[in-house]
């Protein structure tokens, strides 16, 4: 058993997946098992997939976001998931040091997700949503609930217990963050990741 999972949600994604992966496993924190849940792709996405030391690849038929997600969790045990969108690139060899870290910064802290950052090409409302969303800043919360998991880590020992709504089609994160802080348990944003 790894100490962490990555658990990456594709569909027909052949333009970003070599680039997530390749980043995935250069990562400084070594000790990682990566599990894909794709959803019948039609390009080239599961062959380039195979070039990488995956350790599952889960096909699906219907998509819902917390049903792929809760899919590759209970596919591999590990004591934190990570969840990446295929096309969310980690921009640093410390992404996951840096999410590990922050996730560890106190007992009560349950979920941290990253930040996200435009590409040159992304739309300007897109531009502008994503930066003020993310900001520069780190933070705990115990009164917000967002969440947001295209880049993000939970702890199993919660998790595995308390697994996204497996029937919603968006926003299962939100839901997950809102239940966990009404639970008496904090999210953490981690900037640096």
């Amino acid at each position: 058993m790894s100490t962490i999972s990555i658990v990456i949600r594709t569909y027909n994604e052949e333009k970003w997946i070599r680039h997530c992966l390749i980043s995935v496993f250069s990562q400084d924190y070594k000790d990682i098992d990566v599990v894909i849940v794709d959803n019948n792709s039609t390009d080239k996405t599961l062959c380039i997939v195979n070039e990488f030391p995956i350790k599952k690849v889960i096909k699906i038929e219907k998509y819902l976001p917390g049903l792929a997600l809760n899919k590759g969790v209970l596919a591999n045990k590990a004591k934190y998931y990570v969840f990446l969108s295929a096309h969310c690139i980690p921009c640093e060899n410390t992404w996951l040091t840096n999410l590990l870290n922050k996730i560890n910064q106190n007992d009560l802290i349950v979920g941290v997700y990253g930040r996200q950052v435009p590409l040159p090409s992304s739309e300007d409302i897109d531009k502008r949503d994503l930066l003020m969303t993310f900001s520069c800043e780190s933070r705990i919360s115990k009164l917000d609930g967002f969440f947001h998991n295209a880049n993000s880590m939970v702890k199993a020992n919660y998790f595995e217990s308390n697994l996204f709504d497996p029937s919603v089609t968006n926003a299962e994160d939100h839901l997950w963050g809102r239940k966990a802080i009404q639970a008496g348990f904090q999210l953490a944003y981690c900037s640096e990741s």
